[in-house]
């Protein structure tokens, strides 16, 4: 429902903006019995009533219907609000004690991207902790419903400016990058916990460092949000663009994981869940910024690529080094107890 409200919101932006442009505004108002069940007819229609002196029982009716269901929806909320808060406490005390169903493709996939065994519980740690908080859930996962459709509000501008063919034919499949966006917030929000005081676990824990805690907290969120959506994506692209773009896929997606190690510098300082969620408001937005020009930097450096021939082959092995290279350096040294 949350990430369903987040798309709805932002593609109504898009289509109320755009409908003054599709629609011939030059209409006449006809009052209709069927108008009764469009409430922002009813508050529309005391202008007409008043201001242009235009009357009849339609507008009357409009003009009651806005006076009376506000007081009448008023008087049902405060009658029925006892009730609703009562049932949101036992929502948020909720322990969920039932077994989750456990997903088979989480344990084929371990062994191959968690080579110790350290790693691996940590894995199932995270993920456990990310399917579990609903306060995560609700900070995060809005996001992922705007990276997903990010890509398409920008390439639908480009439509209207000059025509689809001309988009497939340019380099427009790079608004992918649109999707990574979604990752400096979650990679931020990956600190905070409803369940923070258990913190105390990492130091009981019989394990020499912590670099399986960080990175396997990376590679849940990796496997498990953003994969999804950039699949989904990838479909889509290479059905418009063709299979021309698949070199650039994938360079889209070894900079997403290297975009990824990049933004775990927010953890630093701390343990993963191990902070309310009450400090995230304390959070500054200007390092969100910086891996914003950060993240349009390594977009600037694929198109750069495009441009040379057998660019992006090179750009791609050039970038999987870099990517091998940073991943095993970021969690060499990390924090040692």
């Amino acid at each position: 429902m949350q990430i369903g409200l987040s798309v709805s919101i932002a593609v109504g932006y898009q289509v109320v903006a755009r409908a003054f442009n599709v629609v011939d505004m030059n209409i006449t108002f006809t009052p209709s019995w069927w108008q009764f069940f469009v409430p922002p007819i009813w508050f529309g229609a005391p202008f007409e009533l008043f201001l242009q002196n235009h009357s009849n029982m339609y507008l009357i009716s409009f003009s009651l219907l806005a006076l009376a269901i506000p007081i009448f929806s008023i008087i049902i909320y405060s009658r029925m609000m006892p009730s609703f808060e009562r049932n949101l406490l036992k929502l948020t005390n909720n322990s969920e004690g039932s077994k989750r169903k456990k997903h088979w493709w989480i344990n084929r996939l371990l062994p191959i991207i968690c080579r110790s065994r350290e790693e691996r519980i940590f894995f199932r740690f995270a993920d456990n902790m990310m399917r579990n908080e609903r306060e995560f859930r609700l900070k995060v996962y809005p996001s992922l419903g705007l990276s997903l459709i990010f890509p398409f509000i920008f390439m639908f501008n480009e439509i209207q400016m000059h025509s689809f063919a001309h988009m497939v034919s340019s380099k427009w499949y790079l608004a992918i990058y649109f999707c990574c966006l979604m990752i400096p917030n979650a990679i931020t929000m990956l600190k905070y916990s409803g369940k923070y005081k258990g913190a105390w676990i990492y130091q009981t824990a019989p394990i020499q460092n912590l670099a399986p805690v960080y990175s396997s907290v990376l590679k849940v969120f990796i496997v498990n949000l953003f994969i999804p959506i950039y699949v989904i994506l990838c479909v889509i692209f290479a059905s418009i663009f063709g299979v021309r773009i698949i070199d650039d896929l994938i360079v889209v997606l070894v900079t997403a994981i290297l975009y990824t190690v990049i933004c775990s510098n927010y953890l630093r300082g701390t343990l993963p869940f191990s902070e309310s969620f009450e400090d995230a408001l304390q959070s500054g937005g200007l390092k969100v910024i910086l891996a914003l020009i950060c993240l349009a930097v390594f977009a600037g450096i694929h198109f750069a690529f495009t441009l040379i021939p057998f660019g992006v082959p090179i750009y791609m092995l050039l970038l999987i080094m870099i990517t091998i290279f940073s991943w095993k350096q970021a969690f060499k040294t990390i924090w040692n107890y």
